[in-house]
Formats: C-alpha cells, structure tokens, sequence
C-alpha cells in the first residue's frame, strides 16, 4: 500500500510516518513501483505498536530502543521490561507532582490576598493561603 492508504489505516498523518521514519521507529516502505513507497501489513503492525507505547507514555527515543536496542533474538516481554519499572516510577512522580499542585491551586479558593504580591509574600513565608 502507499504511505497514504497507510496513514488513513493507522489513523495518522503522512508527515508523522515519514517522521517516524526519519527517527528510526519505522523502516521506509521497502518496495518501490514507479518511484513510491509500498508498504506491507507490517507497517501497520509497526505503527500500532508506537501508538501503544506512546499510550503507554513512551518517549520516541524509548521506543526506538525498545525496537533497536536489543538483539533481535530477544523477545518483546523481556524489552517491555527493561523499560517498565523506570517508566511506571516516573509517572507515579508525576502523578505525585500533579497531585500537590492541584492542593496548592485548590488553596487559592481561599484567598483574601489584596493583590497578587500579597500572595507571593503569604507563600514566602510558608502560609497556606494566597
């Protein structure tokens, strides 16, 4: 199939495949026929597995060692989880960050500062309340 029938299967644009191409995570359509790119059922295997671990929260650079920084004998449970304890930490991290700012922007509702230097000063000395 060409790159747009691939992009409209996978729901994803062109300019994201030929991206993805450029950084490593697919292989350019290997057969050519008149000078375009013919890609197999594959590619579409490839793509949803980086729609995947993008949902999973993987960066592009985590992605492309998940698929190339191991011997090619090695089977996709064991890459999986050379990046799933480091990656479910962080986003426990994340969550926890989230978590305190969403306490510190729901103190605000309590607010009686007369301007916004006032709460700048409240914080500074480690008071509650804006």
């Amino acid at each position: 199939m060409r790159i747009g029938e691939l992009a409209r299967h996978a729901d994803v644009r062109i300019s994201t495949i030929r991206y993805w191409e450029r950084r490593g995570i697919i292989s350019p359509g290997a057969h050519r026929v008149r000078g375009q790119r013919r890609y197999d059922a594959s590619a579409l295997d490839r793509l949803a597995f980086v729609r995947l671990a993008q949902d999973g929260g993987l960066t592009l650079a985590e992605i492309r060692a998940l698929l190339h920084g191991f011997p090619t004998t090695t089977a996709a449970p064991s890459r999986w989880r050379s990046v799933r304890a480091a990656k479910l930490a962080a986003i426990d991290a994340r969550i926890r960050a989230l978590r305190a700012a969403r306490r510190r922007l729901g103190a605000t509702v309590s607010c009686r500062c007369a301007d916004l230097d006032e709460c700048g000063r409240r914080a500074r000395r480690g008071e509650r309340r804006g």
